[in-house]
């Protein structure tokens, strides 16, 4: 990536962090954002050379996706200005001023998100329910079981696809109302609006509030769900859904356990494409299927799903994830683990397999129902004289 050249309007004799940015700011932030740009202060403050979003992202340990949420987060609140080029890439981070009314002094029609709302905050999530939103309501009393069956038939699919919702409650506005009054919440909605560039929908505002409440996922646990399929593309609430509930039937809680998952997942995938020689495509929908079973369900590591898919191929059956599936099914069932199991499980196998060759008897016809005669070699070797005086 280019560098980018870094501006400021304060004084950088040295590295000032503002109270107004400390009362105002910094207590609804995300942690990372604080950190991001607290060291964007201190890079004003000594013209740190060759800055870019690979040196922040290599100095934080982040990613260089979570720097520029970081950014667009404070462009969004006002506090900084990204200039872009043609290409949309950052060229220029310029600091600007903190306000206590959040709005900067050198431009009070400044709009980062380049989204115009008619919406007001304290109703943005609060949105009646609309033809785009199909579900019945549900009273309180039977959210919980809802969402139990609804995790069932995820985990019974697993499959990273669109599902049938119906069975997530519908909050009604009293209830979004009560759970938007949460401070927590109503800044990672702003947030997710960022992300997508744009309000939140009907349907978005729904599937928030049953993460957050239903699921009790943590507003950073849904925040870096929301960064996990906005980067594979995906922002349709059914696959977003999804990938949520695949993560809380498998009791993801954090973003730390999340990103291992995904992580091993990832791996799981990839080791899978190199096994079977998928090495220029991705896996399908009801490929990943398979392979999220013997993740979630069967719980078996990376050495065992390649030894199956292993098996698969030198068995002549090519890339059969069906073959696969039951060749791990018929493991799972045997309680079979690690790799020494499945020595143990051929040894065994092979001895139930391996009898004693008993003789056949002779059947009496009346080919063969005569005494046999026995000759000797030299009465051989005198018919053979015979035949050939003959």
């Amino acid at each position: 990536m280019t560098d980018i050249t870094l501006h400021s309007s304060m004084d950088t004799a040295v590295t000032v962090v503002s109270d107004v940015f400390i009362d105002k700011y910094m207590p609804t932030a995300n942690g990372s954002y604080v950190k991001v740009y607290l060291y964007l202060l201190r890079c004003m403050s000594d013209s740190t050379p060759n800055f870019s979003i690979s040196y922040l992202a290599d100095h934080l340990d982040n990613t260089e996706n979570d720097i520029v949420r970081a950014l667009k987060y404070w462009e969004k609140v006002h506090l900084v200005r990204l200039d872009k080029d043609a290409s949309g890439e950052i060229v220029g981070i310029f600091l600007l001023q903190p306000s206590s009314g959040g709005i900067p002094s050198e431009s009070p029609d400044f709009n980062p998100s380049g989204v115009t709302s008619s919406v007001d905050p304290a109703s943005r999530i609060g949105i009646q329910e609309s033809a785009e939103s199909t579900l019945p309501t549900v009273d309180s009393s039977t959210k919980g079981a809802m969402a139990s069956s609804t995790n069932e038939a995820v985990l019974a699919s697993s499959s990273i696809s669109s599902i049938n919702t119906t069975a997530r409650p519908l909050y009604t506005q009293s209830e979004i109302e009560e759970l938007t009054a949460r401070d927590d919440l109503g800044w990672m909605t702003d947030v997710l609006e960022v992300y997508l560039q744009r309000p939140l929908k009907p349907k978005e505002t729904q599937l928030i509030m049953y993460l957050y409440d239903s699921l009790q996922f943590s507003t950073d646990l849904i925040l870096y769900l929301y960064e996990y399929c906005i980067d594979l593309g995906k922002k349709n609430t059914s696959y977003i859904e999804t990938v949520a509930l695949d993560w809380s039937t498998n009791k993801i809680t954090t973003r730390d356990a999340a990103g291992e998952y995904v992580k091993t997942k990832n791996a799981v995938y990839s080791a899978v494409c190199k096994s079977f020689g998928l090495n220029n495509r991705q896996l399908g929908t009801a490929e990943q299927a398979y392979v999220n079973k013997w993740i979630s369900t069967y719980k078996f590591d990376l050495p065992i799903i390649k030894e199956a898919c292993n098996r698969t191929i030198l068995r002549g059956k090519g890339p059969n994830f069906k073959y696969t599936d039951g060749t791990l099914s018929n493991w799972h069932k045997q309680n079979v683990h690690t790799l020494s199991d499945i020595a143990a499980d051929d040894a065994k196998h092979a001895a139930t397999k391996k009898t004693t060759k008993q003789p056949i008897p002779a059947v009496k016809t009346r080919f063969n129902s005569f005494q046999q005669r026995n000759y000797t070699d030299e009465e051989y070797a005198e018919i053979e004289r015979r035949m050939m005086r003959n």
